[in-house]
């Protein structure tokens, strides 16, 4: 990046610093690749199998009782 990028983008950074955040790099899945359309199709197919065995009450028990705090809607 030039230096007038730099220019443009770093009062931001200083005001997003200023207010207590930090920047992070992430890495995360490639959606445009055809080995992801897979893996979801994978899961997919498991989690129906599993729905299949175990019945929607199970399922529906492990929720309740799974700890959420901390999760808004």
């Amino acid at each position: 990046m030039g230096t007038t990028g730099m220019r443009r983008i770093r009062p931001r950074d200083d005001s997003r610093r200023a207010a207590g955040m930090r920047a992070v790099r992430l890495w995360l899945p490639d959606t445009r690749r055809d080995e992801f359309a897979a893996e979801c199709a994978r899961q997919s197919r498991l989690i129906a199998e599993t729905e299949a065995s175990a019945g929607a009450d199970d399922n529906e028990r492990w929720f309740e009782t799974s700890d959420k705090a901390g999760w808004t809607a």
